[in-house]
Protein backbone atom coordinates (compact mmCIF):
# COMPACT_ATOMS: atom_id res chain seq x y z
CA UNK A 1 0.00 0.00 0.00
CA UNK A 2 1.33 3.43 -0.88
CA UNK A 3 1.62 6.31 1.54
CA UNK A 4 -1.38 8.20 0.09
CA UNK A 5 -3.63 5.16 0.47
CA UNK A 6 -2.32 4.42 3.97
CA UNK A 7 -2.77 8.02 5.10
CA UNK A 8 -6.29 8.21 3.63
CA UNK A 9 -7.23 4.93 5.32
CA UNK A 10 -5.84 6.17 8.65
CA UNK A 11 -7.83 9.42 8.43
CA UNK A 12 -11.00 7.57 7.44
CA UNK A 13 -10.44 5.10 10.26
CA UNK A 14 -10.32 8.03 12.69
CA UNK A 15 -13.69 9.21 11.38
CA UNK A 16 -12.24 12.11 9.40
CA UNK A 17 -13.77 12.61 5.96
CA UNK A 18 -10.94 12.67 3.45
CA UNK A 19 -10.63 13.28 -0.28
CA UNK A 20 -7.30 11.92 -1.57
CA UNK A 21 -6.14 13.38 -4.90
CA UNK A 22 -3.22 11.64 -6.58
CA UNK A 23 -1.32 13.91 -8.95
CA UNK A 24 2.26 15.00 -9.57
CA UNK A 25 2.12 15.83 -5.86
CA UNK A 26 -0.39 13.92 -3.73
CA UNK A 27 -3.03 15.83 -1.78
CA UNK A 28 -5.31 14.94 1.12
CA UNK A 29 -8.27 17.25 1.64
CA UNK A 30 -10.15 17.07 4.95
CA UNK A 31 -12.37 19.41 7.00
CA UNK A 32 -10.46 22.39 8.38
CA UNK A 33 -11.99 21.98 11.84
CA UNK A 34 -10.32 18.55 12.09
CA UNK A 35 -6.91 19.84 10.93
CA UNK A 36 -5.04 19.51 14.23
CA UNK A 37 -6.15 15.91 14.68
CA UNK A 38 -5.65 15.03 11.00
CA UNK A 39 -2.15 16.46 10.80
CA UNK A 40 -1.05 14.34 13.78
CA UNK A 41 -2.12 11.06 12.19
CA UNK A 42 0.58 10.80 9.47
CA UNK A 43 3.23 10.98 12.23
CA UNK A 44 1.69 7.77 13.56
CA UNK A 45 2.25 6.16 10.14
CA UNK A 46 5.90 7.21 10.12
CA UNK A 47 6.42 5.84 13.62
CA UNK A 48 7.03 9.33 15.04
Amino acid sequence: MGFLAAAAARLAGAGIAVNPVPAHYDYLFFPSWRAEEALGLPEDLAGG
